[in-house]
């Protein structure tokens, strides 16, 4: 009596190990599937990163030539205004001919 109540729990022991290690593969297998999962969303996640930086670098570039141009625009008004003044200035004052 007590050896088959033993079996029976050598048995059940025996199954319950089974399912166990079954459960234990599948959530290898998920972990696994996940893992890969993750590293796919790091690499996006990167890229993206690497992308906005890349504009990012892009703006201030062209906010900087964009300040630039906008020196030279003022440089160059300045000095065609007091190109044009001198003119004027020369027009006014030179004697002309009665």
């Amino acid at each position: 009596m007590e050896r088959q109540r033993l079996e029976k729990r050598l048995k059940t022991s025996e199954s319950n190990g089974r399912a166990l290690s079954l459960r234990a593969t599948s959530l290898e297998s998920q972990l696994a599937d996940r893992e890969v999962a993750l590293r796919r969303l790091e690499s996006e996640y990167n890229s993206q990163v690497t992308e906005l930086s890349e504009l990012k670098e892009r703006l201030l570039q062209q906010s900087q030539e964009g300040g630039w141009s906008n020196w030279v625009m003022q440089f160059a008004g300045s000095f065609m205004r007091a190109s044009i003044l001198r003119t004027f200035a020369f027009l006014s004052s030179a004697a002309l001919p009665p």
